[in-house]
């Protein structure tokens, strides 16, 4: 009923629907453009998440947070430390 009415109607104005086609062609580009949007998404997530690394390493760095490396010196062969205790 609504199909017939649809029908008379586009005759009364004189235009053509286009036929809606679906084949394989239309799933292989489809697919094509769907991996490429997640392939620049997957890139996108991957630099932001790198820099992000980079910013939090520098900021503890910078801040002193991580802890400092310390030479104990006195009783261990073959340590030598420089300005003490006579070394070079």
């Amino acid at each position: 009923m609504l199909e017939d009415e649809l029908r008379k109607t586009f005759e009364e104005l004189n235009v053509q629907p286009r036929p809606r086609t679906f084949g394989a062609v239309d799933i292989v580009f489809h697919g094509q453009r769907v991996k490429r949007r997640r392939r620049g998404y997957a890139v996108a997530a991957t630099g932001a998440g790198t820099a992000a690394l980079v910013v939090v390493a520098f900021g503890f760095g910078v801040s002193g947070v991580l802890p400092e490396v310390s030479v104990v010196s006195g009783g261990t062969a073959g340590t030598v430390v420089h300005g003490v205790d006579g070394g070079v």
